[in-house]
């Protein structure tokens, strides 16, 4: 190969080291239109060729560390392009279909993820990383038994990779969530925490009515994230269940003046001012939740219940019939 190419190809692969994925695409874009004849390259005068075994070989390369750049700028659908541009040089290569997979992935393109997995799990029954992106298709596909069974052959194959005990902990949140708090621990063992670890561990301890623990788990998350908007909605909902309510009302508006989307929020801020007996205000609040997200059963089952108690049976009863047809 020219010195000019391999030049090239050493300066691509130094500037992705660094990170410095603009400037990397930049010179694989032209290696790539050197090999598709769209631009000549010249050294020493010389017009360079290549002969068809290193153009295969250089762009396969390049296409592959194309597709890396441009997944890591979140470029997924051009990353998603070029990977299977590659994976036709290759069809053996396993880090290609796992590439190929993440980037179906973020693009919620679920199934196609599944049968990159699937297929780099052919290629390499060891690899543990493709049973860990799997599972976590698996996660989104509510399909648990799956994802906790390949969490669990990740697990096995690499014992100390914390993302398969932080995964297989989320998946577990409603199955078992003492179980949950055990594989955060070890998460935490392993040296990783974040804001969302805390956040999840505080859902782990609201579904065992754990509220304090829940309360604190909120807290540290909200440390770690001033503007995490569902933490403190979650911590007002705790702080609610031990009936704090000031503090409680205090968080939830927080969590609104942060995200003033989230149904869920304003369904919280409708449970407050009712226990604080401010009805005016949490029908205001309910009516709003089911604005934001007109699918969520809860706020026309309570909405229905205050309408009932304030003996307006005839608007109770709509309610209740919208909550029961979300229900079936």
């Amino acid at each position: 190969m020219d010195n000019l190419i391999a030049e090239l190809s050493d300066l691509a692969k130094e500037y992705f080291e660094n990170s410095e994925f603009e400037k990397c695409e930049e010179i694989l874009n032209e290696l790539i239109a050197f090999c598709n004849g769209k631009i000549m390259l010249v050294q020493d005068g010389q017009m360079i060729f290549i002969d068809d075994e290193n153009k295969h070989h250089l762009l396969l390369e390049a296409y592959h560390n194309r597709a890396l750049c441009r997944f890591n700028c979140l470029k997924f659908q051009e990353a998603l392009k070029d990977a299977a541009i590659a994976v036709e040089f290759d069809p053996g290569n396993v880090f290609l279909f796992n590439l190929l997979g993440l980037c179906n992935f973020k693009l919620n393109l679920l199934q196609e993820a599944l049968l990159a997995f699937n297929k780099t799990i052919v290629l390499d029954n060891a690899y543990h990383l493709a049973y860990f992106n799997r599972a976590r298709v698996y996660v989104l596909l509510n399909d648990y038994k799956k994802a906790l069974r390949d969490l669990q052959a990740c697990i096995d194959l690499a014992p100390e990779y914390y993302g398969a005990y932080y995964i297989k902990a989320i998946a577990l949140l409603s199955i078992d969530p003492k179980q949950a708090l055990l594989d955060f621990k070890k998460t935490q063992e392993l040296g990783f925490e974040c804001a969302e670890l805390f956040y999840y561990q505080g859902i782990a301890y609201e579904n065992l009515n754990e509220h304090q623990e829940a309360i604190n788990c909120f807290t540290k998350a909200i440390e770690n994230d001033k503007n995490y908007a569902d933490a403190y909605y979650k911590r007002a909902n705790n702080k609610r269940k031990i009936n704090d309510l000031k503090m409680a009302l205090q968080d939830c508006l927080k969590s609104i003046e942060l995200d003033n989307k989230n149904a869920t929020a304003y369904l919280i801020l409708g449970h407050i001012y009712k226990d604080l007996k401010k009805i005016e205000l949490s029908i205001k609040a309910l009516k709003k939740s089911i604005e934001l997200d007109e699918k969520l059963e809860y706020p026309y089952y309570v909405l229905a219940n205050i309408l009932y108690d304030l003996k307006e049976y005839n608007q109770a009863l709509k309610y209740y019939d919208k909550a029961i047809e979300l229900y079936e």
